[in-house]
């Protein structure tokens, strides 16, 4: 009776870990910039203005990542917003670009507790207004920029898989702040040059 006991018991933590799948964390390629043509702008010159502080304290994680969210959005700028007209100004200001890592609660219960459970959520924030003025014609136009993404780890997630997540999720932030920008500065008119 003993000898089945141990074999019932044996073959159900058998089906549970069979059901639980490792989760395999692919890596996206970096947000190319030259997939798009970059938007030949209206204004004599680009200013980005990094207004975001980083916290420097948990769940945020940016100032431990190089290169930081700030500069992705920076270099998203200066490689997409290119001034080529012959006066006025194009604004980029940054209020936050941030990575937090927010611990999950525990899943409570037996069963719970043999499954790979969720652990950390990875929240990526990018805001930002961009402001044009172009004092010949007396055109202007400012938009608001924001991406939010996520995606939560279990807890067999390792450091390498971490890094990733990070970067996927930097990398999806940004494609959504550049469709915003591509649809709200086609709005505006007179930036784009012919």
């Amino acid at each position: 009776m003993r000898l089945v006991s141990t074999l019932c018991f044996a073959t159900l933590l058998g089906m549970l870990s069979a059901c639980q799948t490792t989760p395999v964390v692919e890596r996206l390629a970096r947000f190319d910039t030259t997939q798009e043509a970059p938007l030949a702008l209206n204004a004599r010159r680009l200013e980005i203005t990094d207004n975001w502080l980083m916290p420097v304290v948990a769940p945020y994680v940016e100032h431990e990542l190089s290169p930081t969210p700030s500069q992705y959005l920076i270099d998203w700028a200066s490689d997409v917003l290119q001034p080529l007209g012959g006066s006025g100004e194009i604004i980029l200001n940054i209020s936050e670009a941030s990575v937090q890592l927010e611990e999950l609660p525990p899943a409570e219960g037996l069963l719970n507790s043999l499954k790979d459970n969720q652990e950390t959520r990875i929240r990526v924030t990018f805001e930002a207004q961009l402001l044009w003025i172009q004092p010949v014609g007396n055109y202007q136009g400012t938009a608001q920029l924001a991406a939010k993404t996520t995606q939560t780890l279990p807890e067999s997630a390792t450091p390498k898989d971490y890094d990733i997540a990070i970067q996927n999720n930097l990398n999806r932030a940004i494609a959504l702040i550049d469709e915003q920008a591509r649809a709200k500065i086609a709005e505006m008119d007179g930036i784009i040059l012919p």
